[in-house]
């Protein structure tokens, strides 16, 4: 039997000898996720319901946008009379096809669940309630699909409580003054989060090497701290970390109902074989083909100078084209058909099947931290993982460039002599493609015309087409990033000996209104990104081999002295970096719902370009029957390789797997 007629015996609720026909096209078409909904169906028409549960959560593990999954979910659910998990998957359809909280399916729960209510006893009533309210906690948060305004949390405070996504952390405001006003919004405001240490009215605190130990309180006032015979009074404002050196184990009592939070405590010490400062610079939206037909050198002077002595990768290449899936694949090691973070209006989270960066630095001994104000690398996507402090908060409003580098050689001066790593993020680039204003002394350097606001140029800052105006505006902005990136310089030569740090700066993506029209969509222009390091033990200059942005973690690892486990990871160490062999081609790709897919694949023999003529669909899958292609050289000369043609259209079909659609 085909697919059709499968499907078609199970609209009619035939099911006898159904199953060996379903595994048979499964062992065809084994990447087609319809067979799981087949199959969820054939088992509840035998009436293995919880069968069909089962095989629909593992379903939605290899693809979360699957709306028919999704669907049946709420459909089984509400069969056995589980109102509420019904109600919550029939939810999450309802976020990903019309963007709201309403349908016929949710009324019609809705109204089981209050019948449900009216006929229950008392010991169910109570079991009602709590379903009740983790639904409803459920819908403040939109099921964590709508993380997309930072630290949305409904009518909740946002400081002065544990990360939702992740409870080990605590938000604390964070300000000059350590005074928090009674209305506390975090996009307008910087949050500190800490891992938490312990908790409670009384603690104690066990210390083992000189320490800095962040103490907050819940409620203004004041709190004893006992070090041995020694008694300190303290006074601090409500939820603000402050830092208490410590040598020896304390106990730290406050006020009755006070409460007192403390984070881990960070090493002022630094152990031997490891560096003092690893220290990973990301500039959002920095291209490397700009770099190289503009001068880097001339471009970025300051930037230039400073890594002259480091090394320079020439063919790095990020996995995506906007920084949402493409930081994920740094953090992770994973494409982006394998982290799945990728899908513009619904949220997702760094995979836990693998550590992240800030985990693998963290394991390897080093004190973290994480300062920026991306909100596409935010705390409830997971990139707080593995770090002990991070500084957040929306860039452009208060974590521009000015603030994350102060911020950031506070951060380091205080932990000099200890062995740390830290994180930052520099936005301003991305300010051109958003039509953001721009600083004083860059709209000084630009004409009326070049200053002229160009956003019909694209729908989205990922859809930019090439723009000369803005080309010029990103020019002079790139300057103005190199000064205070200067200044961050400036600071590490004059504090730490070359032999003690490790400095890698990167980006995300190039700039769409850099590629000349007509250019493929994943041209250069846009995907090409710089990787600069200075610090590492191997000869400096100029890396030429095709490097994926995946690479980054095996690369730090081996350059840090860390082990990075690859398990899980599509990452390679590069040959030039000490690994045995280089990778096939880098990979870059574009899963946007409502466009197109496009991917390149790159070496230095080939590049080869493919596009689906159908759209990437609601579910997050696209058809592959209908494309174009081409297969050029790295100049742009075509080459004429069926063997070679073909090799890459199988890798595409296996690479984009469960993201398939079959008719």
């Amino acid at each position: 039997m085909n697919k059709q007629e499968i499907q078609e015996s199970l609209s009619q609720g035939v099911v006898e000898g159904l199953l060996p026909e379903i595994e048979a096209y499964e062992r065809v078409k084994p990447f087609d996720l319809d067979v799981v909904s087949m199959k969820a169906t054939y088992y509840m028409l035998i009436g293995e319901i919880e069968r069909g549960i089962g095989l629909l959560h593992e379903g939605l593990k290899k693809n979360p946008y699957m709306l028919d999954f999704l669907y049946n979910l709420g459909v089984l659910y509400e069969i056995v009379g589980d109102f509420y998990q019904a109600y919550e998957y029939f939810a999450r359809l309802c976020l990903i096809e019309t963007d709201q909280l309403d349908s016929s399916e949710l009324k019609r729960i809705k109204l089981k669940m209050e019948l449900q209510a009216q006929q229950a006893t008392d010991k169910e009533i109570e079991e009602l309630r709590l379903k009740m309210r983790k639904l409803q906690q459920g819908m403040d948060d939109l099921f964590g699909q709508r993380l997309i305004n930072p630290w949305s949390y409904a009518e909740e405070k946002t400081v002065g409580v544990r990360l939702k996504t992740n409870s080990e952390y605590y938000i604390a405001g964070y300000n000059r003054l350590g005074i928090l006003s009674a209305e506390r919004n975090i996009p307008y405001d910087q949050a500190e989060l800490r891992k938490v240490l312990t908790q409670g009215n009384s603690v104690k605190v066990e210390i083992g090497e000189q320490s800095l130990v962040p103490v907050l309180v819940r409620r203004t006032g004041n709190f004893e701290i006992k070090c041995e015979q020694e008694r300190f009074q303290m006074y601090q404002a409500c939820n603000v970390f402050h830092c208490y050196p410590a040598d020896r184990d304390l106990e730290i009592s406050g006020e009755e109902g006070m409460q007192i939070v403390v984070g881990q405590p960070m090493p002022l010490t630094a152990k031997p074989g490891r560096k003092k400062l690893i220290l990973t610079i990301f500039v959002d939206g920095l291209s490397q083909t700009f770099l190289e037909e503009n001068g880097f050198a001339e471009s970025m002077p300051k930037t230039y100078r400073y890594f002259a002595a480091g090394i320079r990768c020439t063919n790095f290449y990020s996995t995506s084209e906007w920084t949402y899936p493409s930081m994920a694949g740094y953090f992770s090691g994973q494409y982006t058909v394998d982290h799945k973070m990728f899908y513009p209006e619904v949220d997702y989270r760094l995979p836990e099947n693998v550590e992240v960066l800030g985990e693998c630095l963290k394991r390897a001994g080093y004190t973290t931290a994480k300062i920026d104000g991306d909100w596409r690398t935010n705390p409830d996507y997971g990139y707080v993982r593995g770090f002990d402090r991070v500084l957040s908060g929306v860039y452009g409003e208060v974590m521009d460039i000015k603030q994350v580098i102060s911020e950031a050689i506070n951060h380091m001066d205080g932990l000099k002599e200890s062995n740390q790593y830290v994180y930052i993020n520099i936005g301003e680039l991305h300010d051109i493609t958003d039509n953001y204003k721009l600083p004083f002394d860059v709209q000084a350097r630009l004409t009326l015309s070049e200053l002229q606001d160009e956003r019909a140029t694209g729908s989205t800052s990922v859809k930019q087409q090439f723009n000369g105006n803005k080309k010029r505006r990103y020019q002079e902005q790139m300057r103005y990033v190199d000064r205070y990136l200067g200044f961050l310089f400036d600071y590490l030569n004059e504090t730490f000996a070359p032999e003690d740090i490790l400095v890698t700066l990167f980006s995300d993506h190039g700039q769409g209104y850099l590629v000349p029209n007509g250019g493929f969509f994943l041209a250069d222009e846009r995907t090409k990104v710089p990787l600069l390091i200075k610090g590492a033990d191997i000869q400096p200059g100029v890396c030429p081999e095709y490097i994926s942005s995946v690479d980054y973690l095996p690369i730090l690892g081996k350059l840090a002295g860390f082990s990075v486990d690859l398990t899980g990871r599509r990452s390679v160490l590069p040959v030039f970096f000490g690994g045995n062999e280089k990778r096939k081609f880098t990979v870059s790709e574009s899963i946007y719902p409502g466009d197109t897919y496009k991917i390149a694949l790159r070496n230095e023999d080939m590049v080869f370009f493919f596009e689906t003529k159908e759209a990437v669909q609601k579910d997050a899958r696209v058809s592959l029957a209908e494309y174009s292609c081409s297969l050029r050289t790295p100049a742009g000369e075509e080459i004429r390789d069926e063997a070679l043609m073909q090799e890459c259209l199988r890798y595409v079909a296996e690479h984009l797997g469960y993201f398939q659609r079959y008719e």
